[in-house]
């Protein structure tokens, strides 16, 4: 679907426990992944990444609070690492019934930034091209995504996420081009024109660039399935 987060990934201090951690909480598959010290996370909808190395935090869970858009927990890893938890609202009135059960998915990915004018910015020029946009503002929380699949969340903070790496999809490589474009003229920095990367599959069409704090942004179109699952492409 276009819009939709087509890989995520997870920067920790020490991969090997948070392997545990998100595999028994999420029961996700984490693998050894090409890249030392990286590791594939593969989930029911969409692959991922992480890697070790990032500066500790101090672990804290919220208490979970109902908003309009549902009941939401930020809460924090073993080792400091932020991760939201995202129940939708109730169906209310007669007749009205839940949603139709369904695999567990990523609802949201959060990111922490530094200032957040600039990357709010950033972020409504480079994801519109997408069909993505601003959903909802809450007490300096921003809530990007298309009404239909996962959303991207960020929020200010003294200690802002670098080295992450999230892809979105595009409906076309032009859309892709228009990412790369948007992005850039925001204040983004080039982390790879837009192109093929037949490292990845033949029809595997993308950009890559760096948001205000550093965190590794893809746009990306696919004209035929992908015959692997693709890695994280780390970043110096």
């Amino acid at each position: 679907m276009t819009g939709e987060l087509t890989f995520f990934e997870i920067g920790v201090v020490d991969a090997a426990p948070a392997r545990a951690f998100y595999g028994g909480l999420f029961g996700w598959r984490i693998e050894p992944g090409p890249s030392a010290g990286g590791y594939r996370i593969s989930t029911p909808t969409i692959s991922g990444g992480m890697h070790g190395g990032d500066e500790t935090l101090e672990s804290r869970t919220d208490e979970p609070r109902v908003e309009s858009f549902g009941r939401f927990a930020l809460c924090r890893d073993d080792q400091g690492s932020s991760f939201g938890l995202h129940q939708p609202p109730a169906a209310e009135g007669k007749g009205a019934r839940e949603p139709a059960a369904r695999k567990p998915t990523i609802d949201h990915v959060t990111l922490r930034v530094r200032y957040l004018p600039a990357s709010r910015r950033f972020y409504e020029a480079a994801l519109a091209p997408l069909s993505l946009g601003l959903e909802f503002e809450h007490e300096g929380l921003l809530a990007f995504g298309s009404g239909e699949s996962g959303r991207l969340i960020i929020y200010a903070s003294e200690r802002p996420v670098a080295g992450f790496h999230v892809a979105f999809s595009a409906p076309s490589r032009e859309a892709v081009d228009r990412f790369h474009a948007a992005a850039l003229e925001e204040g983004g920095r080039d982390n790879g024109a837009p192109g093929l990367r037949p490292e990845y599959h033949e029809g595997y069409y993308g950009a890559y660039v760096f948001d205000p704090d550093g965190n590794n942004v893809e746009a990306v179109h696919h004209t035929v399935p992908p015959d692997r699952t693709h890695d994280e492409q780390r970043t110096c």
